[in-house]
């Protein structure tokens, strides 16, 4: 039994986790999302039933994920340009040779 805590509060997540096993019927079994998990909960049961298991597959899988919407944004701009880059804020520093 899922807690309370790990269920969706919303219409908007229920309905997304419904579609979301919906579109996994018959091609993967996840219990889970018939408890009407939050999202991320889902998205986590999703990853475990493909064998996602350690915390280094789902750091890869994560990062891999983000890295496509990264790469799209980047396109736009010259590939050193990053001042004219909206998302990029480094912190102020000086660089010193040791």
């Amino acid at each position: 039994m899922l807690p309370p805590s790990l269920k969706a509060t919303d219409d908007a997540s229920v309905h997304a986790v419904s579609e979301l096993a919906r579109a996994l019927e018959g091609i993967l079994d996840v219990p889970l999302l018939a408890q009407q998990p939050r999202r991320d909960v889902a998205l986590l049961a999703v990853l475990s039933a493909c064998g996602i298991e350690t915390e280094m597959q789902l750091v890869s899988v994560v990062a891999l994920a983000r890295l496509v919407s990264a790469i799209a944004e980047s396109r736009g701009r010259h590939p050193v340009a990053f001042g004219d880059y909206p998302t990029v804020s480094t912190p102020p520093f000086v660089y010193e040779e040791p």
